[in-house]
């Protein structure tokens, strides 16, 4: 533990001469300069690249410091480093101040920057709290939907202006943090068809100083969304459960590749801003990934049009309708990529509603048949059309599919009655 403080203590004294090395070249000046003009505050390593300061000479004199020497012994006693890794990890510390810091260092980027460089290090994951502001999940005020892994979904109670908020805290890196919100929202646009965005959020590390990190946020038009309430949710909770680990796995398994394209398509389809036959073509393509093979070229519309009327026939999906409505939005779809004009009227906002809902359908059914080889069930949806052993095969298959009997929750009507 001792050692552990003692490094701490070095980190911050070479942090220390870091600055007092960028305040001898000016960089700080610079900065301070620039923000009387332009009001924009830049970071310290963007200032060395875009103003003429000689980066290779504040290297060198950050390099030659005697804290520099004293951090690369204390780096190689404490964690039995080579003198090339003891370097290097010194090196990226220096990095990491600098991408850290703007104007003046403070005890909070500093403080921030050592912890979380010595939490890195060691192997101990750091602990990031996750907030995002919610659009296209309605809370009622009388809800809150805590999760078994913590993450909690609540009303905006507060401000009153978003649909709900959603808080988690994790175990691991920053694209972890980042990671599990992405599969959150994934899972809340499988639970109901729904543009789930998130508006406003931060992930920021827990410590003493938290400096947070904005969320890369996407303008999203909602013009799909559903309320949670005292009746659902409980629904809501054994559908986040039953998913959660299974879109995480689909992730990680390469094997499993084919539906997380699936899942990004399905997603963009619904938070990219865009006509109706654009959203089409993405879910057709999201519908493509899950049931098509790689080498077909021929027949395509109605290869995936007899697959998933067979699978979503067992969820009380019409065969005949499933059809038809592949069909009409796959010749949507080529007149679009071909550069035609495709009239944006009531029927194809209809056919798009059908079409992304048969989407969410097939992918949260075949995310619980990630155990079954893609091709084998291609093959037997293709086979069941004429042969009753592989339609029973397939029944049985699906049988399995414990959340999506009808509609997936709250009510035994079906989507498309």
């Amino acid at each position: 533990m001792k050692s552990s403080d003692a490094l701490h203590g070095t980190l911050w004294d070479l942090a220390q001469a870091i600055e007092t090395i960028l305040d001898r070249y000016g960089v700080f000046k610079a900065i301070e300069a620039e923000r009387k003009i332009s009001n924009r505050r830049r970071r310290t390593s963007a200032i060395l690249r875009d103003e003429g300061i000689d980066q290779k000479e504040i290297i060198l004199g950050i390099i030659r410091d005697e804290s520099y020497v004293v951090t690369v012994d204390a780096l190689k006693t404490r964690f039995s480093l080579s003198d090339e890794d003891a370097e290097k990890n010194a090196k990226t510390f220096i990095t990491n101040i600098l991408e850290k810091a703007d104007n003046r260092f403070t005890p909070k980027v500093l403080a921030e920057t050592v912890s979380l460089f010595m939490n890195e290090l060691s192997g101990n994951p750091i602990r990031y709290d996750v907030y995002a502001a919610l659009e296209g999940v309605i809370l009622h005020p009388d809800v809150t939907c805590v999760f078994t892994d913590g993450t909690k979904l609540k009303p905006d109670l507060k401000e009153k202006i978003f649909d709900s908020l959603i808080e988690l805290t994790i175990a691991g890196n920053l694209t972890d943090a980042q990671d599990k919100l992405v599969t959150v929202l994934h899972i809340l646009r499988l639970y109901r068809l729904a543009v789930v965005c998130a508006f406003e959020g931060s992930i920021a590390p827990v410590s003493f100083f938290n400096e947070s990190v904005d969320i890369d946020l996407q303008l999203c038009e909602v013009i799909y969304h559903y309320d949670v309430t005292q009746a659902n949710i409980e629904n809501l909770k054994t559908f986040y459960e039953r998913m959660m680990p299974l879109v995480q796995n689909s992730f990680r398994n390469q094997k499993h590749k084919y539906v997380c394209v699936a899942l990004e398509r399905y997603s963009d389809a619904l938070v990219r801003p865009g006509l109706w036959a654009q959203r089409i073509t993405l879910a057709i393509t999201s519908l493509e990934a899950l049931l098509l093979k790689p080498k077909e070229r021929e027949g395509l519309s109605r290869r995936l049009g007899q697959r998933l009327a067979i699978l979503l026939s067992k969820f009380n999906y019409k065969p005949s309708e499933t059809y038809d409505s592949i069909i009409r939005a796959y010749d949507v779809r080529s007149t679009y990529i071909h550069g035609s004009v495709v009239g944006e009227d009531a029927g194809l906002e209809n056919l798009c509603t059908d079409i992304l809902e048969m989407t969410r359908a097939c992918i949260v059914i075949l995310l619980q048949m990630l155990d079954q080889d893609k091709n084998k069930i291609i093959a037997l949806l293709d086979k069941a059309m004429i042969d009753l052993k592989s339609r029973t095969i397939v029944d049985g298959m699906v049988e399995l599919v414990v959340l999506e009997r009808k509609y997936y929750g709250d009510t035994e009507q079906s989507p498309q009655e």
